[in-house]
């Protein structure tokens, strides 16, 4: 008999929403290989697959049996298990009974905490089928959505009602129960195409893959996707055109259909007149349906739907759907119509009615906070800009209050750029209105204008200090104001524009305009708070970019003010970090720290240097001091690196041959303020202790 069997296991429910199956299948591949290999299962591989009514877990060569596996318990120490005749104990007698074993089979051994007693025993492995059925409950009630529901009177909790479980173990069923459903051999083909009920004789993904597409229930995601994006190009390219590229909108489709199925619908060219993002907009939000484009990229008047089946007669479909795209662009086109009978600037003032949070005033009070920001930055940065990012920062809440963004928020700061264009405010202005919410993700474009990119700071600063003075900072996975993504934001921006903002005084003047216009009251510890967490950002990002987590903390470690410049530090220690010479160095500065502790920079006596290895220390240190700060505001920190390696050999000697704690306390204190010197002139660039 073979030692190994796959396992099929289908999770069967009500239409799961589209939004929820990636990461569902991604969770459901990490619960099953963690539970597997908790339970001492061996398997070759784990594949996950998802449809709207289905999640698909497929174990290939699944152990039979547990492995027999040694286990080592340890008992009393050696001193209370037995006298000092070496005669067993009360402990010892009871801890032998507890573990069923004779008092014979009791080991010393050796740990941290000195002889201990050990039972060495064998733990037979169980049989896979007595596990799986616990196992696979688990990983059904495991399994965490953004949002569950509960079903009749059934107390589990899943994205939608479970109405099948099909759990196959080789050729045999693994029964268990969730509330009312058991677990079969039995699936479901599609809803409203396949068969109601189908048995599997065995765990065969192949066999099973095939049946279902059979049964129009295309299950694996990848396959669904192409077959989906294939079809979607090929009834446009009888037309002359394509599918306007959208990588999320290719995953909602996929994960709204089993068995999709393209068709090209038309609408009227008069709709053309409209901005291009409305009408995108228009059919991705609620239809789903791609937009089409020419070859120049320039909008056609077709749109291409998925379809969760193939309809007996597609002209009636289709006709269907350009009855309701029909209605929406009409929509859409009275909401254009209606926005643009007044210019940008008269919806301002009626901001004052938009509350923007409790404690905070409304969105016209942030938004006199953004071009209080924005000044100062942009005074501070490139004066040349003041009047654009002015007059961006009072425009760019405006289009909040239009009867489109009402409709579609996702085009909040687009209609404000075509807006503002309409009500002829220079361009420069209208494209830093878009640009202000950029990036939008965490990966997301960012501007591309030093106008945009200063009100975009200003917008986000302000609602980090705003949402921390509220004690609305994030905790674990929460993070409902998005404040990690408009810390990170913040920081993609400042660096990849290499802009000389101090994230320290921004904060303080941030805050300052926060409580002119409001009466809350506001702490040291919540500004440190707002740069700790800002620097959090901060270091994760130039971790995940692949920099040495001690360097970045060693940076960190010295304070964080201006972004470019802690980045350029690490860049300039990532560079001689692992040189012997540099390592070396650590070591010298180590000796300094660890001796400082705490103790402040205090001011040299040249008269108490009686040793002339402390003169040659201060001599060294006082020959470098001026060309190392002068490479420091340069921001050129490898060659302050270099300078500061020549105080090596001097350190060295230092602590080689002359007594820091010296009796007397003149010399002593001294020599201490000697080398606090040394490691200020050191964290000039980085808490080399750390590394």
């Amino acid at each position: 008999m073979s030692q190994v069997q796959n396992l099929l296991f289908e999770i069967g429910t009500e239409e799961i929403p589209a939004r929820f199956i990636p990461n569902a299948i991604r969770q459901l591949k990490d619960i099953a290989q963690k539970l597997l290999t908790e339970n001492y299962l061996s398997f070759s591989s784990v594949k996950t697959f998802g449809t709207p009514r289905r999640l698909l877990l497929f174990i290939d060569s699944l152990a039979i049996k547990q492995k027999d596996r040694k286990e080592k318990i340890v008992g009393p120490p050696k001193k209370i298990a037995f006298d000092e005749k070496g005669n067993p104990t009360k402990a010892a007698l009871g801890f032998a009974k507890n573990q069923g074993v004779d008092i014979t089979e009791l080991k010393i051994e050796e740990t941290d905490k000195g002889p201990y007693v050990i039972i060495n025993r064998i733990i037979n492995g169980k049989d896979t089928k007595e596990i799986l059925p616990p196992l696979l409950k688990e990983i059904i009630t495991t399994i965490s959505f953004p949002k569950n529901m509960r079903w009749g009177e059934e107390k589990i909790r899943f994205a939608r009602p479970i109405r099948w479980i099909l759990a196959l173990f080789g050729n045999e069923t693994i029964e268990f129960q969730i509330e009312d459903v058991i677990s079969s051999n039995i699936t479901q083909g599609h809803r409203f195409l396949g068969k109601k009920e189908i048995k599997l004789s065995e765990a065969n993904l192949n066999n099973y893959l095939k049946i279902l597409e059979e049964n129009f229930v295309i299950v694996d995601q990848d396959k669904r996707k192409n077959i989906l994006l294939e079809d979607a190009q090929k009834v446009v390219q009888e037309k002359g055109y394509k599918i306007l590229e959208d990588d999320e909108l290719v995953e909602i489709n996929t994960n709204l259909t089993e068995y999709p199925f393209a068709i090209c619908g038309d609408f009227d060219s008069k709709f053309l007149e409209l901005p291009e993002p409305v009408l995108i907009t228009s059919m991705k939000e609620h239809q789903k349906y791609f937009a089409v484009v020419n070859n120049e990229g320039k909008l056609a008047p077709h749109f291409v739907a998925i379809n969760n089946l193939k309809p007996k007669d597609p002209s009636l479909v289709t006709k269907g759907h350009e009855r309701v795209l029909r209605a929406r662009l009409s929509d859409a086109a009275f909401f254009f119509k209606e926005d643009t009978k007044r210019p940008l600037e008269a919806y301002v003032p009626e901001l004052s009615g938009m509350i923007y949070h409790e404690g905070l005033g409304t969105i016209l009070d942030k938004t006199k906070r953004i071009i209080e920001i924005a000044k100062y930055l942009a005074e501070n940065i490139n004066p040349s800009v003041l009047d654009c990012v002015e007059r961006a920062a009072y425009l760019c809440k405006a289009d909040l209050l239009t009867e489109m963004v009402g409709e579609f928020p996702t085009l909040q700061g687009v209609m404000g750029r075509y807006y503002a264009l309409l009500s002829n405010e220079p361009e420069e202005v209208a494209i830093a209105i878009e640009e202000h919410y950029m990036p939008t993700k965490a990966d997301g474009e960012l501007p591309k204008t030093i106008c945009g990119s200063i009100v975009s700071i200003s917008d986000k600063i302000d609602t980090i200090c705003s949402m921390f003075i509220l004690g609305h900072e994030p905790s674990g996975t929460q993070d409902p104001y998005g404040l990690r993504r408009a810390s990170l934001g913040i920081l993609r921006i400042v660096l990849e524009n290499n802009l000389l903002i101090n994230i320290d005084n921004l904060v303080d003047f941030t805050l300052k305009t926060i409580k002119l216009s409001t009466t809350i009251d506001i702490s040291k510890e919540q500004k440190g708070k707002i740069i700790s967490f800002i620097a959090k950002r901060f270091l994760n990002d130039q971790i995940q970019k692949g920099y040495d987590p001690k360097v970045v903390d060693s940076v960190l470690a010295i304070g964080f003010d201006y972004p470019i410049k802690a980045l350029a530090r690490i860049k300039a220690l990532e560079d001689i970090k692992d040189k012997e010479e540099f390592k070396d160095l650590i070591l010298a500065f180590k000796r300094v720290v660890n001796i400082l502790k705490d103790r402040p920079k205090g001011k040299v006596n040249e008269d108490l240097l009686v040793q002339e290895e402390e003169k040659a220390l201060w001599k060294a240190y006082l020959e470098n001091k001026q060309d190392i700060l002068k490479a420091v505001e340069k921001d050129d920190y490898k060659t302050a690196l270099k300078l500061l390696l020549k105080l090596k050999p001097t350190i060295d000697n230092f602590f080689d041959n002359v007594l820091v704690m010296a009796k007397e306390k003149e010399l002593k204190n001294n020599r201490l303020n000697l080398l606090a010197n040394i490691k200020e002139l050191f964290f000039l660039v980085a808490d080399l202790s750390l590394l």
